[in-house]
């Protein structure tokens, strides 16, 4: 996939241009509200979903940028 950015790229970019973290949030928010949702049933999972997002947002400062997929954090998030 040329031209395609790593999550760890994209999240590096995001430090200077926080729109950039929309990218992370488009490829994985299904996913992440989906495993919650399994967990506590689709009721509350929108609303969880979306503060893993806001909380990995505010700490994306401290992600590891030697891991170039960013999904196991917001597994851990979650």
């Amino acid at each position: 996939m040329v031209g395609v950015r790593s999550d760890a790229e994209v999240i590096a970019a995001s430090l200077s241009d926080g729109s950039e973290f929309s990218i992370v949030f488009d490829r994985y928010f299904q996913t992440i509200y989906r495993y919650i949702a399994r967990r506590i049933g689709s009721d509350a999972a929108g609303d969880l979903a979306a503060e893993v997002f806001t909380r990995a947002f505010a700490i994306r400062s401290r992600y590891d940028t030697s891991r170039e997929n960013c999904r196991p954090w917001l597994y851990g998030i979650a």
